[in-house]
């Protein structure tokens, strides 16, 4: 075998070696996607298939988790990449996508809901390929990057 080919094979090991791996992106939500940081009056979480638990400030957000305010409630929430949602009373709403990698400048998050109204402030825009901010409701869907809208679901 050449020198050349060898000590290319050699170089390539160790920089693999060498190379810090910081393990994939977080796909559907491994973990923690965001933080509860207000509740006013009474928000209930149901986490993926556990039982509904009043919600309380400070509060872990994960993938999958349902979200509902009863009559002059209030919730907002903080996700990792700054974005920022707010329910209204009498809302439900489920996070059914939620993938966040930084270091590719990708995020993909779609939220399902089902009742009520909801401010959105989405945090800083990503501008690769597949990523996205989406709302959907029965009727609709609204995307956005890197901007701020209202939704809100009527009954009738």
């Amino acid at each position: 075998m050449d020198i050349r080919i060898r000590l290319l094979r050699v170089a390539c090991a160790v920089v693999l070696c060498l190379t810090p791996w910081t393990g994939p992106p977080r796909l559907f939500a491994e973990g923690i996607v965001g933080t509860v940081t207000t509740v006013l009056g009474k928000a209930y979480v149901t986490p993926s298939g556990k039982e509904v638990v009043l919600v309380k400030k400070g509060a872990e957000t994960r993938f999958l988790d349902t979200y509902e305010t009863k009559a002059k409630s209030r919730l907002k929430i903080l996700f990792e990449d700054d974005s920022v949602i707010n329910l209204g009373e009498n809302s439900r709403i489920v996070i059914t996508e939620d993938i966040y990698d930084p270091d590719q400048n990708r995020r993909s998050r779609v939220i399902d809901m089902a009742s009520g109204s909801m401010r959105v402030l989405v945090g800083k825009g990503f501008l690769s390929k597949g990523s996205k901010f989406e709302v959907h409701t029965p009727t609709s869907m609204a995307a956005a990057r890197g901007t701020y809208f209202t939704v809100w679901v009527s009954e009738g």
